[in-house]
């Protein structure tokens, strides 16, 4: 029922960027790896809600530290580089959230309408 609630609220995406930002600075850092799995299983739990699919259309705010170089980018957009920079890591110690991150990716694929070449 929370996550229910949290999905048809207004700040949905603003919690979902904040994951992926989360995810995406600490992937280097060995000592912040228990948090990046919390975030990624968070991600998870999110996007596996029948509702979440709407929201991976939401364009992010220009001033997003993590936007690509092709434009105007969309949620969806920054779930996928936040995936691929856990699954792309060099280091075997987050293989255990490899499921999980490619889970994140077959939940929210069949929403998404357009995915901006950088995710592509």
């Amino acid at each position: 029922a929370f996550v229910a609630a949290l999905i048809s609220s207004s700040e949905v995406h603003e919690l979902v960027l904040s994951l992926a930002y989360q995810i995406a600075a600490w992937v280097p850092d060995v000592a912040k790896s228990s948090m990046v799995h919390l975030c990624m299983l968070c991600l998870l739990r999110i996007s596996a809600e029948k509702d979440f699919g709407g929201v991976t259309n939401t364009a992010i705010p220009s001033s997003y530290p993590l936007r690509g170089r092709s434009g105007p980018e969309c949620l969806a957009d920054v779930i996928v580089g936040c995936a691929a920079k856990v699954v792309l890591c060099d280091e075997g110690r987050l293989e255990s959230i490899f499921p999980a991150a490619l889970a994140v990716l077959a939940n929210i694929a069949p929403h998404v309408k357009v995915f901006s070449p950088d995710s592509a």
